[in-house]
Order: C-alpha cells, then structure tokens, then sequence
C-alpha cells in the first residue's frame, strides 16, 4: 500500500492544469486545459472512457501540454458536464464536443479518444474533416456479434446500476475496474475510477449504450486523417487488435506492459508515442466525406450554473442560481465529506427571489485542497474571500453539518458579512460522544478488496431512513469518495472546533435545523447556547430532506429570513 503522502500527491490536480466551464447544446461542458499559448502545435482535444471523466487524462496532458494546448473534456452526463435529457448517441456527444471546440476558438486540431471517446473522436473526424487533422485511439474494438452482444448484457442497460442496500453493486464495480488495472498502478487509481464512475448516476450506463449502436468497423474505413491506435493490454485487447486491417492511413502499436492506469503508470514513455505522432509530417490524403451534425434545441434549461475562481488554495468550485438582487444572497455550505451538489435542488426553489451560491469546499467536489490539513477558521476565511471576490458587502448563510459550523465562525470571523444563519445541525457534543465520533470519521485505508465501500455505505445507509430515494444516498455517497485522501479532513476540522464556545459570541438570528439524522441528539441543545435562535424539528425524513421536502422546506427558511 502506498504512504498517505503518496495518495494525497496522487489526488491533486498537476499544477499547470486549469479547469472551467463553457456552454453546449446540453447546458455546461466540464474541460480541463494545460494552455501553452506561445506554442504554434495544433491543440490537442481528448475523450474519456464510460463511464469516468476527464481526470483519467490528467498526467498525459500535463506532460503533452509542455509544447500544445492540451484539453480534456467530460462528455455531457459524466464527470461535471450536465447531462443530456434523453438518451444520447455517439453522434451527439461528438457534437457537443464541436460546441467546446468552437467556443475556444480553435482551428485546425488533433483528437484523442479512450475507449467510447475514441468513437467520439472518430465521430467527431467525420463531422468535421477539414479540422481535425490526427487522431489517436486509446483501443478501438471491431467485436464479433457474440462479443458486442456480451458487452450489451454486461454493461449497456439500466439494469447495470441497480442499487442494492447490501452495497454489493459497489464491490461488483471495484472488482470490475480492478480486474484490468495496470500491474503498477497504486489502489489509490482504482479507488479514483470507482468515484469518477459513480459519476455517472443512474444514467452511468448511456455512455457504453452510445457506444454499442455504432461501430469501429464501420467507421475507421471512412476515415483518411492518418490514425494512432495504441493497444493496451485491458479488457479491449482481443477486438481491438483487429482494427489495423481497417486503417486507410494509419498504425496500431500495441502497448503489453500496459493497462488501465496507464497514463499514471507509464506517462512519460505514452507522451513520446503520441508526441511522435503528433509531430510526423501530415501527408496530402483523400478528404473524408463530411457527415452531417445532428441538430438539436439548445437545453437552456439550466438552472443551475458552475464555475471557477481563483481562492486561497487553488481553485475553487461553486454553484449559482437565480440572479435578482433585491434580497441578500444566500450562501450554501455543505457537509463533510461531499460538495455544493446536495444544495441544487434547493437552489433551484431558492433562487425564485434571491441569487444563491454553494462553493465545494476546499478538497472536496472539485475545489483544490490546501496543503496541510485545514481548521474551521481556515474555511471560514475561504468563505469570506469567495464572498469578498463576489464583492457582496451582506449575505445570509446555511450550513449542513460542518458547514453549519463554519457558518458560526465565519459570523464570528466577519459579523460585518454575515446577516443571519440556518444551521442543519447544531452538534453539541458530551466528551464520550465527541470521542467515538472522532473514531467513527477518522482516516478509513483503502482496502484491496473494496471493503471500505461497502462499509461506508451500511454506515450510510441507516441516516437515510425508507423515504429517501436511493438516487439520493448514491449521489452523497460519490461526492463524499470524491474527496479521496481528503475525506477525514472536514470532519476532523469540526470535531477539533470549540461551537459550544463560538456560537455564544454571535448575535445573529440562527435557525438551527434538526432533521432526523445522525445529530438529531446532539443539535437541539445549540439552542441552549446560542443567543437568538429558534428549532425546527423535521421529525420524518434524515439526510435527503433537502431534495425529498424542498418547497416546504424554501418556504421555512424565506420565512425566517424575512422576519423583522
């Protein structure tokens, strides 16, 4: 098992790599970029497998990215890019990918795709023949019948992502992903792939669906650009060794010491490869028949916004809804370990009246994590320079869990800022109940069998309670393996904080929440030391009231913030 340093290393983002958003005909596209703009070398755009994210093509970008713009994108309904709203094809998600392309203002271009992305580079090569110039295919599998039926069955129907309460469909996917992992890559990868994976919800299983109803043995004939397909030894090795006799203009290396993890493992001997490539002379070649782009309805029907901004440690994730501004902005602090995602659905009921904002913590979602393990103060002051850069002069607050208590430091810390607060949880602890706590949140290893996931989820599972869709416990759970080697640091800052002593300092009105949760003992004696605070009991629903409740819920808190 690699040390603690090593995971956490492996988990940040490389330092020349930058992330953002722009708009598609689904809503928002999610890419990552290593921009190197002295350079005169076509940019180079990639595609990940299904179901991940963008992050697989972390190290090889950083690396490519040194002499070319590098970008990586999350095709729609995977990683951060919003989904599309019916089932899509490979020719749609290629299109969307063209929207990223125009709207950064490229020309001419190179693609790289990894599995279903090498179907959407192809796509894409065919729409768009006069731009895309090379194209490199992480795998490219002609099946035989049998072979796509046996992938159809096994991955691409919803059947795929049934969830069960035993958390068995967890330890089904980790065996799933461990079985092809390259021989040297760390179980902090496979624990990677398992959360970028869940990703995907309920809807996981469209990418591979896309990917079965079109063909490379249909597609690489129609091709000219000159094709790289490298061929790793993972579960595409068999059908993919096939594609070379389908080239028109191209070469098949294959790639034995490799396999998923590849581009971690062996990043610098795969970035020579394809900068070769990359660098060959373009021969004049036939011109590939142009196909036409689907067109669609642009989905404007997005509520829900996401971004960047530059903050203490990094970049820093958010979310933002509506945009009037007669009322005081809302702030959305979540819980530990997870993201400003449990929010949307209550953002979307708030942002009717006012403009609300969730930014992910730092560490977790996709917020940067500091470089030592943070204190409630430290995201107290995080908070504030995210408010300050939003150049709001008042706003009010609402925390979940630890973000609840770092709604109290940040009234202490800037009482210039903060107006009023609604804490969902109040947790004040005996000393015995703060020491299991401390024992129940600490560091969890990862386990080579996938146990520490199933543990999670029946540790989980009880807080949710029969009324909470299981969509909404498999949504907190990805989010909280999203943070990684980061997990415990949230919890650990919260357990380490004195809020008996703090919240008795403030003098703003809070309205501490108390769902029935696992703080439903400890929240209601806050209101034993808070100054101006009222409790509202949910007696019926745990964690998920927020998605299950939420106009019920909106209608309490406009309330509370409206009184005199």
């Amino acid at each position: 098992m690699e040390s603690i340093k090593y995971q956490e290393n492996f988990w940040r983002n490389p330092s020349n790599l930058r992330r953002d958003y722009t708009d598609c005909r689904f809503g928002q596209i999610h890419y990552r970029i290593v921009s190197n703009k002295n350079s005169n070398k076509k940019p180079l755009v990639c595609f990940h497998l299904s179901p991940n994210s963008s992050r697989v093509y972390n190290p090889i970008i950083s690396i490519l990215g040194e002499k070319r713009i590098c970008v990586a994108a999350d095709t729609p309904g995977f990683g951060d890019s919003d989904s599309p709203n019916h089932l899509p094809k490979i020719q749609d998600y290629a299109a969307a990918m063209g929207d990223l392309i125009d709207n950064l203002d490229f020309n001419e271009i190179d693609v790289m795709g990894y599995h279903t992305g090498s179907k959407v580079a192809l796509t894409l090569a065919l729409q768009r023949p006069t731009q895309i110039k090379k194209i490199i295919l992480i795998s490219a599998p002609v099946y035989t019948e049998k072979e796509l039926e046996n992938q159809k069955r096994k991955m691409g129907h919803i059947g795929v992502d049934k969830i069960l309460d035993d958390g068995s469909h967890l330890k089904k996917r980790w065996s799933g992903h461990l079985r092809w992992v390259d021989k040297d890559a760390p179980i902090i990868f496979t624990h990677r792939e398992v959360a970028e994976s869940l990703k995907g919800g309920e809807n996981s299983w469209w990418g591979h669906r896309a990917a079965f109803e079109i063909h490379h043995k249909d597609l690489l004939p129609k091709i000219e650009q000159p094709i790289l397909i490298l061929c790793p030894n993972d579960d595409l090795l068999e059908p993919t060794l096939r594609s070379e006799r389908l080239l028109n203009n191209g070469k098949l290396i294959r790639l034995d010491d490799c396999s998923h993890g590849m581009f971690e493992t062996k990043s610098k001997k795969i970035s020579k490869i394809i900068e070769k490539f990359l660098n060959s002379k373009l021969e004049n070649h036939p011109l590939t028949k142009k196909i036409v782009t689907p067109q669609v309805e642009p989905q404007n029907r997005k509520k829900i916004q996401k971004n960047y901004m530059d903050s203490l440690y990094g970049q820093l994730h958010y979310r933002k809804a509506g945009n009037k501004a007669s009322l005081p902005p809302l702030i959305c602090l979540h819980m530990s370990p997870n993201s400003g995602k449990i929010y949307e659905t209550f953002m979307k009921e708030m942002s009717k009246d006012r403009v609300v904002f969730a930014p992910d913590t730092p560490g977790f979602g996709e917020s940067d994590p500091p470089f030592e393990e943070p204190s409630i103060e430290d995201y107290a002051k995080v908070t504030a320079n995210f408010i300050d850069n939003l150049g709001y002069k008042e706003i009010d607050l609402i925390g979940y869990h630890t973000g609840s208590i770092t709604c109290v430091e940040l009234a202490n810390y800037r009482p210039d800022l903060v107006r009023r607060i609604i804490q969902i949880s109040c947790p004040i602890y005996t000393e015995d109940e703060l020491e299991v706590r401390k024992n129940n949140y600490k560091r969890q290893p990862i386990e080579i069998n996938g146990d520490h996931l199933i543990n999670k989820w029946k540790f989980m599972l009880p807080f949710y309670g029969k009324k909470t869709p299981r969509s909404i416990l498999v949504r907190n759970f990805t989010e909280g393996l999203r943070g990684g080697p980061f997990s415990h640091w949230g919890h650990k800052a919260a357990f380490n904080y004195d809020l008996k002593h703090s919240i008795q300092k403030i003098d703003n009105r809070i309205l501490i929440v108390n769902p029935n949760d696992d703080l439903v003992k400890q929240t209601p004696r806050g209101i034993n030391y808070a100054k101006n605070a009222t409790l509202l009991q949910i007696e019926d629903y745990g964690h998920g009231f927020l998605d299950i409740i939420t106009k019920e819920f909106a209608s309490k808190v406009r309330d509370f913030l409206a009184k005199k």
